[in-house]
């Protein structure tokens, strides 16, 4: 937990560093201090004991939400792929809403799936899923032209 906490906020400092701080960024720091906070500072067992159930749902939440408000998380990462007059097209958030959307049930399948079982099997079905989940969000903008 320490370690996605540093993580997280090193990946923040430099964002800020080079003023490229996307929302995601800004949300995992928070999510990661607070977890910590809640672990270590207030000795929350629960935390720790649910920390990868707690993970994929604070992932969920984000992508869902962010879909929810026509802002899909993946759009900042995909702007620095095209062109500046595609990133207005329609075409473009659209391309990103169902990436996100995507991703969105990735999260909450897997945040269900280690609620449910820890054994081998569920993390081989989550690193499964992820798979599809990084092949689509490849292949996806390949099938969309670019106008």
């Amino acid at each position: 937990m320490i370690g996605g906490c540093l993580l997280a906020v090193g990946i923040l400092i430099k964002d800020l560093w080079f003023s490229e701080i996307t929302p995601m960024n800004l949300y995992l720091s928070l999510y990661f201090v607070v977890v910590n906070l809640l672990y270590f500072a207030l000795s929350v067992q629960w935390v720790f004991n649910f920390r990868h159930v707690l993970s994929y749902l604070a992932l969920g939440i984000f992508a869902w939400g962010s879909v929810y408000i026509d802002k899909p998380y993946t759009i900042y990462e995909a702007r620095k792929s095209y062109s500046k007059s595609f990133e207005s097209s329609t075409l473009f958030l659209e391309v990103n809403l169902l990436i996100t959307k995507i991703w969105g049930s990735v999260y909450f399948i897997s945040a269900l799936i280690r609620l449910l079982s820890e054994d081998v099997l569920a993390v081989v079905v989550i690193q499964c899923l992820i798979a599809i989940g990084i092949i689509l969000s490849i292949s996806i903008p390949n099938y969309m032209p670019e106008t």
